[in-house]
């Protein structure tokens, strides 16, 4: 532990920051993408073509399971969410790969383990599934593949999916985010190089106006009750937007040396803003103010891939490494709950003002 580590997480009142409670080995190469799946598993996917389930709540640093394909037919594991609601009855985690195949896998309530309940090659096996999305209102799963093609699936109770629609994104290139909005009546992309924002209409899969931002997305959160969202601008750190605008409300400042994709969330119900960085360290802001709460440091040159989650009593950051040729690394990072927080949670305070 460096001496900063120490100093930030023992005696600049440790019960008010966030501390590593474990760091998790099993991966070699890049880790791109966590999920949380049932409140209490977390599932990591990397370039070695592997899904690790770990237990949040063990600081256990063995995988209670290993998703793979054993002939190495999927490809790098690129993309993945965790989907927990009364419509699929049991949790359910999704992940797309580096060869165009999206796979479900389902974890009987009573059971422990996941097992595969469906695999789709919804790409050709050239283009890579780039990024997903589910909307709980009407159980539709969007999917994007690197070369900006979409597609909108629902998802069945027994894990089967049924495609609703196709979509050739001739405005938008490397779509590196999805999300549904307004009930779930659209959906919108975001995509890298240009920097757009990509408006479909759910019911007919049909372009609606776009916008164009100022800067690329490298990658970004959106935070539906606020109708803000965060990127990436692979220049400067990361900028805060309002929905109905094209320019940043605020921006969180974070040294940049390459233009490298970084992951970035809203954290503790959106009252922080979370991303990873370039020379091994995760950054943590105030929401409201941009001011820099807490840098944890990671033994590692490219914290490429985060994660946030909260309970009633803990919030919870995971990052992980992406340091090509070297065994990946996974930082699980706690903090408690004050009496504060949880006073927050029951009078919503909006994070902007």
């Amino acid at each position: 532990m460096s001496l900063r580590q120490f100093w930030d997480q023992h005696v600049l009142i440790p019960n008010n920051r966030y501390r590593k409670v474990v760091k998790l080995r099993a991966h070699y190469g890049a880790i791109n993408c966590f999920a949380v799946s049932g409140g209490d598993l977390l599932a990591s996917g990397g370039d070695d073509q592997k899904v690790h389930i770990w237990n949040l709540n063990l600081e256990n640093s063995i995988p209670r399971q290993t998703l793979q394909d054993r002939h190495g037919r999927w490809g790098q594991i690129t993309t993945m969410l965790g989907i927990d609601d009364s419509i699929v009855a049991c949790p359910i985690l999704v992940f797309g790969t580096g060869r165009g195949a999206l796979l479900i896998y389902k974890r009987p309530l009573k059971q422990l383990d996941f097992y595969e309940a469906c695999l789709v090659h919804v790409f050709d096996h050239i283009d890579s599934v780039e990024s997903v999305a589910y909307d709980g209102n009407s159980n539709h799963l969007a999917i994007a593949s690197h070369s900006a093609k979409l597609i909108l699936f629902r998802l069945q109770r027994d894990g089967a999916l049924s495609r609703v629609w196709k979509n050739d994104l001739t405005e938008a290139s490397l779509p590196r985010m999805l999300n549904f909005v307004d009930q779930g009546s659209r959906l919108i992309v975001h995509s890298l190089e240009r920097g757009k924002m990509l408006y479909i209409d759910v019911e007919t899969g049909t372009g609606l106006p776009s916008k164009r931002l100022r800067t690329p997305v490298g990658h970004g959160d959106m935070c539906l009750s606020t109708k803000t969202f965060v990127v990436d601008n692979m220049t400067t750190g990361f900028d805060l937007y309002d929905f109905r605008h094209a320019s940043p409300i605020r921006s969180y400042e974070v040294p940049v040396s390459r233009k490298r994709v970084k992951m970035v969330k809203f954290g503790e119900g959106s009252m922080t803003v979370i991303g990873g960085s370039d020379h091994g360290m995760v950054y943590v802001f105030n929401t409201r103010t941009s001011e820099l709460l807490q840098v944890l440091v990671h033994q590692a040159t490219f914290i490429q891939t985060v994660l946030t989650h909260s309970t009633l009593n803990e919030h919870v950051i995971v990052s992980g490494t992406c340091d090509d040729n070297k065994p990946g690394e996974i930082y699980i990072w706690k903090k408690p709950v004050r009496d504060f927080d949880k006073f927050l949670s029951f009078h919503y305070v909006d994070p902007r003002y």
